[in-house]
């Protein structure tokens, strides 16, 4: 019986990332992957198809060694040597039936091996652009987009999580036509609110986000005529 060790990279760095076997065809392994990591959706926690998702399924498979047993051991010395060449795996074995996945734990080296290899892959802007344009492409089907919106249901991020993000969107200059979306999408919230009354959870949020603040003299300006109109109607 022949197996075939073969190994997944980037298109955009052709980068080692995982290390498996197989008994079939390299196209039908690789199709697999790729139809694994979309059955997976968002919310998986698997480092491989977090990977795939991340690099717009531009993903590539080759040949590394092909042996005429399962297979176990070559996996297990390629996993072994390509890890002390300082390669950023994504396997969470040790490679052939070296433990059940996920009691795999990563290393905080070898963790920051793998968030330093994602970072590479986004500094480059042809890169980048690649992965936005075949993350656009890809067609969402409505059974994904049911499944993402029931886990989605009822999560709220954390304190943590949401001071992170607002970190790291902090200072991020925003292209005419991604502030022209958003205030498009301003203006049609505000006119569905149009004539809703506000419950007191949400005036106390807004005062509370409005205190302190200094507002320029043209605001101020609008907002006396915005109240003087309002005297006048009363």
């Amino acid at each position: 019986m022949a197996t075939t060790i073969y190994a997944l990279t980037c298109e955009f760095d052709d980068e080692i990332r995982y290390v498996g076997r197989t008994t079939k065809s390299l196209r039908e392994r690789l199709t697999r992957h790729l139809w694994q990591a979309r059955k997976d959706g968002e919310a998986c926690t698997r480092y491989l198809s977090r990977w795939i998702r991340a690099n717009g399924y531009a993903i590539t498979i080759r040949a590394l060694e092909t042996v005429e047993d399962d297979g176990r051991d070559a996996e297990r010395d390629w996993i072994a040597r390509l890890r002390h060449d300082g390669a950023a795996l994504v396997n969470t074995t040790r490679g052939g039936e070296g433990m059940a996945p996920g009691q795999y734990i990563h290393s905080p080296e070898h963790r920051a091996a793998i968030s330093a290899a994602n970072r590479r892959r986004f500094e480059d802007p042809a890169a980048r652009a690649r992965i936005g344009r075949i993350s656009r492409e890809r067609v969402i089907g409505p059974e994904e987009r049911a499944a993402r919106a029931a886990r989605a249901t009822g999560k709220r991020h954390t304190a943590e999580s949401r001071a992170k993000m607002s970190a790291a969107r902090k200072g991020v200059p925003k292209s005419p036509q991604t502030r022209e979306k958003i205030a498009a999408a301003n203006r049609v919230r505000a006119a569905q609110r149009r004539g809703v009354p506000l419950d007191d959870r949400t005036k106390q949020k807004l005062s509370a986000a409005l205190k302190g603040r200094p507002k320029s003299e043209e605001t101020k300006m609008r907002m006396r005529e915005a109240w003087a109109r309002r005297k006048a109607v009363i």
